[in-house]
C-alpha cells in the first residue's frame, strides 16, 4: 500500500511538471506571433489554463486520498492492538519459560530426596547388623566365667587387666617415659652452671592483660628441666657446642637418658637444623669435679620420634647427684643450637660420699 501511494505521487509530480512546460511554450508562440494572432491565443491559454486547473484539482486529491491511506495505515488502534498481543506474547513466553525452570527444579529435588532415602536405608541397614554384632559379643561375654586364666595359682579378671592398663596408661602421660625424672625442676632438679656456653638470645615472652604486663617468661637454661614442648620455647646457646651442668633430686645411679625435641611436624620452619646431633653425658661428683665420669657418647635422629631414649653405655660407674650433658655438634644451624627437654632416669640410692654439690 505505502509503495502504490509513493507511486501516485510520484506520477502526480511528472504530469505537473510536464503541464507547466506545456504553459510556458505556448506563450511563447503567442508573444511570436504578434498581434494578428491575439484572439485564437487567448483562447488556447484559457482552455490550457482549465485544463491546469483541472489536473490541479485531481492532483490535490490524490495527495488527500494519500494522507488518508497513510494515517490508517498509522491508526493508533491498530498500534495499541500490536502492543497488546505483543506484551502477550513475552508474557506468555516468560511463564512458560518459568514453567520450565520450575519441573527441571522439581526433577533436582526428585533424584535428590531418592539419593537421600538411598542413604538412610544404607545407613539403618549398617546400624541393624552392627547392633546384631553387639549382641553376639555381650551374649558371648555373658557366658565368658569372670576368671579368664590362672596364672601360679593366683586369678586374673578382666577388672585386673582394665586396672593395669589404666595404671600404665596414667605414667605413660604423666611424663611419656613411664619412669621418674630427677632432673626435672619441680622434683627438686636445678641448673648449677652452663660453662663457657653463650646464650645466643635471652628471648623474653611478655604476658599482658588488657595491654597490661603482668609477668615476664624467660627463655633460660632452667627451660631444659621443665615440664612442655612448645616450638619457640627453648635455650639457644651461640654455636653448636655447649655445656649444661645439671644437680639432680638425689644421688642417683644413673640408667639411662631421654632428650625430646619440637617435632618437625609443628616447627615453625619445617625443619630441625638448631637440634643437637651429637651429645656426651658426664657424671659428677660436684660441679667443677676435675675426673667426670663418661657415661655414653650418643646421636639424635631428627628423622626419629621427638622423643628418644638412650642408655647408659659406661661400665662400673657410680651414683652420682649431678651430671653434665654436653652438645658435641648440631644438625647444620650455622648461629645457634637449641635445647627443649632433658631427662635423667635412674635409681636413688643415700649418699655415701661427703659430696658437695657445689
Amino acid at each position: 500500500l505505502m509503495n502504490t501511494l509513493y507511486t501516485i505521487e510520484n506520477f502526480g509530480k511528472v504530469i505537473w511538471s510536464q503541464l507547466r512546460n506545456e504553459s510556458v511554450v505556448n506563450s511563447s508562440t503567442v508573444v511570436g506571433e504578434g498581434c494578428t494572432g491575439t484572439v485564437l491565443a487567448q483562447e488556447e491559454r484559457d482552455k490550457l489554463f482549465a485544463r491546469i486547473e483541472n489536473l490541479e484539482k485531481k492532483y490535490n486529491e490524490l495527495k488527500l486520498q494519500k494522507l488518508q491511506w497513510f494515517t490508517a495505515c498509522r491508526c493508533p488502534v491498530t498500534e495499541n492492538a500490536n502492543i497488546y498481543y505483543r506484551d502477550e506474547m513475552l508474557s506468555t513466553r516468560e511463564q512458560l519459560m518459568q514453567l520450565q525452570q520450575d519441573l527441571k527444579e522439581c526433577d533436582r529435588r526428585q533424584v535428590q530426596l531418592q539419593t537421600l532415602i538411598n542413604n538412610h536405608e544404607a545407613l539403618f541397614n549398617s546400624l541393624d547388623l552392627k547392633l546384631r554384632e553387639l549382641s553376639t559379643v555381650c551374649q558371648r561375654e555373658q557366658t565368658t566365667s569372670v576368671e579368664v586364666s590362672k596364672i601360679n595359682g593366683a586369678s586374673v579378671s578382666v577388672s585386673d587387666v582394665d586396672a593395669k592398663i589404666n595404671l600404665a596408661l596414667k605414667r605413660y602421660d604423666a611424663d611419656r617415659t613411664m619412669m621418674p625424672d630427677f632432673a626435672l625442676e619441680s622434683s627438686g632438679g636445678s641448673v648449677l652452671s652452663i660453662r663457657c656456653t653463650e646464650t645466643y638470645d635471652q628471648r623474653v615472652r611478655v604476658v599482658t592483660l588488657f595491654g597490661i604486663p603482668l609477668y615476664y617468661k624467660a627463655f633460660s637454661p632452667r627451660i631444659v628441666i621443665q615440664p612442655g614442648i612448645v616450638p619457640g620455647e627453648c635455650w639457644a646457646f651461640k654455636g653448636s657446642v655447649g655445656s649444661l651442668v645439671i644437680k639432680l633430686s638425689g644421688v642417683i645411679n644413673v640408667t639411662s637418658f631421654s632428650y625430646e625435641h619440637v617435632s618437625k611436624f609443628i616447627a615453625t620452619d619445617g625443619n630441625i637444623e638448631s637440634a643437637p646431633r651429637e651429645f656426651e653425658v658426664y657424671g659428677l661428683m660436684s660441679k667443677h669435679d676435675e675426673n667426670p665420669q663418661l657415661l655414653g657418647q650418643y646421636t639424635y635422629d631428627d628423622m626419629g620420634d621427638p622423643l628418644q631414649h638412650f642408655p647408659v653405655t659406661a661400665a662400673n660407674i657410680t651414683p652420682v647427684p649431678i651430671v653434665e650433658f654436653k652438645i658435641i655438634r648440631n644438625y647444620g644451624h650455622p648461629k645457634y643450637t637449641c635445647l627443649y627437654r632433658f631427662r635423667v632416669h635412674g635409681e636413688r640410692v643415700k649418699p655415701k660420699y661427703g659430696v658437695l654439690n657445689e
